[in-house]
């Protein structure tokens, strides 16, 4: 170990550093790496100045390779509908707020392509096709620890402009 003394003098003040180096040797400073998971997803978030009126919704999210339907009543009450299900394609879960907002959480799936549909009693009162994520990669341990796999997310953040008949 190795000690280094400095003295810095300065009027009516004097101040003494000692730092100590420690040697570092091969092996003895390694990356102290975590091992907590990540899963390929995407978030889509479409969002409307009017609330949602009342009435039974379903709303289907769709792309080559897989397909999700999701079905709510909107009432008077304070619920806030959603659905969950798994597949083999993926995990999904759909939530629809009155006021005005479709939240979706799509897990363990990467789709390059997707369409929103929305239906109220029926009706198609929204949709939103070809949509296209941006993936970005996602290091939950930092860079250094998750050399593979690396996670990819995407978030898209679309407006809900639901006819309002």
């Amino acid at each position: 170990m190795i000690y280094i003394n400095k003295r810095i003098t300065v009027p009516f003040i004097t101040l003494v550093f000692v730092c100590s180096i420690m040697p570092v040797y091969a092996g003895i400073l390694t990356l102290n790496c975590h091992d907590m998971g990540c899963s390929n997803g995407l978030i889509i978030e479409a969002n409307s100045n009017n609330p949602l009126l009342d009435g039974h919704y379903k709303l289907n999210l769709a792309s080559k390779n897989f397909s999700f339907e999701c079905n709510a009543q909107i009432t008077s009450s304070d619920k806030e509908p959603f659905c969950y299900k798994q597949q083999s394609k993926g995990n999904f879960i759909i939530q629809l707020y009155k006021y005005g907002r479709v939240i979706i959480h799509a897990e363990n799936i990467a789709p390059k392509e997707l369409s929103l549909k929305l239906f109220r009693d029926g009706e198609l009162v929204w949709q939103e096709t070809n949509l296209k994520p941006q993936y970005q990669p996602r290091y939950p341990n930092g860079k250094s620890c998750d050399v593979k796999p690396v996670c990819i997310n995407a978030i898209i953040k679309t407006e809900l402009s639901v006819n309002s008949n």
